[in-house]
């Protein structure tokens, strides 16, 4: 087997060495234990750390030259690139974990086991009966709040879809997750204390459906989906 060159070595070396470091400094800053981050490396913490990649990714995706399209647009501006205007029969109804799992077959984190999803306050009043509903995405070009993604919503006339639009969306464009997050913002559960959201993506080549925090820092490649008010 050929050696590999010195300086890869060292070069990656490096970055881990700086990566520890700085984790290290971020967790004594919020005083957590210690053991919650070694926790990553075993197999209990595999989940935590997909999500950790998928943040990181997202937030490297948002680093890179935009399409001139978008630069001409002003950086900010709801995703027009997808499927806009779009229906989807929606049954407003919580499917169990195992239904969850036939639907996405890659992968579906295990927090949804028991779950159920409620609207966030702005949605509370959505009506829950059987009917067609218009699609569209929303894109914030750099990292965003969710007030942010909100009011980017609210002056576009939009409102956050809720997790069962998500799904039916989900059934009719099951190839959309597949080119990035789709995250539905109206509802919300509750995992450890921590609000979470529902989002579609993919793992490897298949299709996925996650969880994440509502509160957290949401990175470029995210596509929100809404709904016309």
């Amino acid at each position: 087997m050929a050696k590999r060159n010195v300086s890869e070595i060292e070069t990656g070396v490096g970055f881990f060495m700086g990566f520890v470091s700085a984790t290290m400094d971020v967790v004594r800053e919020k005083a957590y234990p210690f053991a919650a981050i070694y926790r990553l490396a075993t197999a209990g913490g595999r989940t935590t750390l997909v999500k950790i990649v998928d943040l990181a990714y997202a937030d490297w995706q948002a680093e890179q030259p935009k399409p001139i399209d978008e630069q001409l647009q002003g950086g900010r501006h709801p995703y027009r690139g997808g499927p806009t205007n779009v229906n989807a029969s929606i049954l407003y109804v919580q499917p169990e974990f195992e239904e969850l799992k036939r639907r996405f077959p890659a992968y579906v984190n295990p927090d949804y086991k028991g779950k159920r999803f409620d609207p966030i306050e702005r949605c509370k009043d959505v009506s829950k009966e059987s009917r067609e509903v218009a699609f569209e995405y929303v894109h914030m070009n750099s990292t965003s709040s969710i007030d942010e993604v909100l009011a980017e919503m609210d002056r576009k006339y939009l409102r956050p879809a809720l997790y069962e639009e998500l799904l039916g969306f989900a059934e009719k464009y099951p190839d959309e997750q597949r080119k990035y997050p789709i995250v539905a913002l109206g509802s919300e559960t509750d995992v450890g204390g921590d609000r979470r959201v529902a989002y579609l993506w993919r793992a490897g080549h298949g299709r996925s459906l996650g969880l994440n925090w509502i509160d957290g820092a949401w990175g470029g490649l995210y596509r929100f989906l809404a709904v016309r008010k």
